[in-house]
């Protein structure tokens, strides 16, 4: 299940996800405006140390007041998971939900 960034799991064994993605994958409970879908799972590499660029735009930024794991990437939830998990999700989707992944995207904080 979704682990806790306090318990300071890092990448590559961990990563955290956009909340889409874990609602898509089953991590987290919710539903999409109007029946919306996901084909993209989008993945952030994290470490305990969290993000050592200062980007103005960017809520992980460095120059932000908060610990990194309270933080949030772009104004929602981005929950950490074990990798394994992840791509069990991804690779036991049933028939039906075969066509909704078209992509992964993994991004990188600098660390």
């Amino acid at each position: 299940m979704i682990e806790k960034e306090a318990n300071r799991e890092e990448s590559p064994e961990y990563l955290r996800m956009s909340l889409a993605a874990a609602m898509t994958l089953g991590f987290k409970k919710g539903l999409f405006y109007r029946n919306a879908r996901l084909y993209c799972i989008n993945l952030l590499l994290t470490y305990a140390s969290g993000c050592a660029a200062r980007c103005a735009y960017c809520g992980l930024s460095n120059k932000r007041s908060g610990d990194y794991p309270d933080k949030s990437f772009i104004r929602v939830a981005w929950p950490t998971c074990r990798l394994d998990e992840i791509i069990e999700r991804i690779g036991g989707r049933t028939e039906r939900d075969k066509d909704r992944i078209k992509r992964i995207c993994i991004s990188m904080i600098t660390h």
